[in-house]
């Protein structure tokens, strides 16, 4: 198990929610201010965008 941690490490691949979690912490925190307020910004312009995809709801141009 240990093996398989170490291996996963190395390999720069996250398993399971602990280390997916480890991750983005470690990448906020080597972020500037700056940079995690553009970074939110643009994810929740992109989530916008994104808003209602799921259920196939056309896009608001080709809706008008």
């Amino acid at each position: 198990m240990d093996d398989e941690r170490q291996t996963a490490e190395d390999s720069g691949f996250d398993r399971g929610w602990s280390g997916h979690a480890a991750r983005q912490a470690r990448r906020g925190l080597a972020m500037t201010p700056a940079e995690r307020l553009r970074w939110l910004e643009e994810t929740m312009a992109e989530m916008r965008r994104l808003q209602g995809r799921a259920i196939g709801a056309p896009r608001r141009e080709e809706a008008d």
